[in-house]
């Protein structure tokens, strides 16, 4: 079995081995071109869901057995699924390049709603707030697109254009996440590595004041007041403790594995925190198999 190492910040970040709980620390995915990207979790069938950004596939594994399933067909092309994310009986897919952002019955993977943003964009990924609306970052076009709960259009909320949040050359908006209460939303931006706070009511956009910025920050995981950052190029996971208006915060953990291959994103489940490993800097080559989510126990 392999350990697990978290690096603590304090006066300098040092290693030391993480105890496991549980004899899992990976799942195998199958495929040799999946390139698992996006991930949810439904409770009510303890299932994970992971998207495949190199084969527009969404599988279905069981967490207990660790099994995996074709939920939903691909088309084989890259970029036509990322972020995904589980609301009620519905599974949301973000659709990278298709500007298409879908849902899915649970039940049985049909598909129950497309909306789509038009050309030009790459939706990367998605949150869903507790009333139902679907906030959707797009990393070429700087628009925060919402589907407002109950609609069948996606509108664009919320332009970045004159905010402190500037696009750049590259790779933008990426992960994001949604406070308990929905007065909040967090947003990473990879080509800086940047964290961003939206006020949902004003729609004041400031930058989240982590004392650093993060290298190759992908996906993120919020749980309360604390921010898991998953940092693909960096081969880690930040571990943040925000303040309560989650504006500012510190580095409080940081998570390696042996196992990370630029990871994207996570979801948490139990003390679990099951990240995707992309391999991205092997697409279109000869990635490592199995692809693989590691499994990070946390305290």
């Amino acid at each position: 079995m392999r350990k697990l190492t978290i690096a603590v910040a304090a006066a300098g970040l040092t290693a030391f081995a993480l105890a496991q709980d549980s004899s899992r620390t990976t799942y195998e995915l199958p495929g040799d071109a999946l390139h698992p990207e996006g991930i949810a979790y439904d409770a009510a069938s303890d299932s994970i869901f992971v998207s495949g950004a190199g084969t527009g596939q969404i599988l279905k594994l069981d967490r207990s057995s660790g099994e995996a399933t074709v939920f939903i067909e691909g088309d084989g092309n890259q970029f036509t699924v990322l972020g995904l994310e589980v609301a009620g009986d519905q599974l949301w897919a973000a659709g990278a390049g298709t500007g298409e952002v879908r849902s899915y019955s649970l039940a049985d993977g049909s598909l129950t709603m497309t909306a789509s943003t038009g050309e030009g964009g790459l939706l990367n990924d998605l949150t869903v707030s507790s009333t139902g609306d679907v906030y959707v970052t797009d990393s070429n076009r700087p628009v925060l697109y919402r589907i407002a709960a109950g609609a069948i259009e996606a509108e664009e909320w919320l332009d970045f254009s004159g905010t402190a949040f500037k696009y750049i050359e590259g790779v933008n908006a990426n992960g994001i996440v949604i406070s308990d209460d929905d007065a909040s939303l967090i947003i990473a931006q990879l080509g800086t590595g940047q964290l961003w706070h939206v006020d949902v009511a004003s729609q004041e956009v400031t930058e989240v004041d982590a004392g650093q910025t993060f290298e190759g920050v992908d996906g993120l995981v919020l749980d309360g007041t604390t921010l898991y950052v998953i940092q693909n190029s960096a081969n880690q996971v930040a571990k943040l403790e925000l303040a309560e208006d989650l504006k500012s915060g510190i580095v409080a953990e940081v998570y390696t594995s042996p196992d990370f291959m630029m990871p994207a994103t996570g979801v948490l489940v139990d003390n679990q925190l099951l990240v995707t490993n992309t391999q991205f800097a092997a697409l279109g080559g000869e990635p490592e198999l199995p692809f693989r989510l590691s499994v990070i126990q946390l305290d």
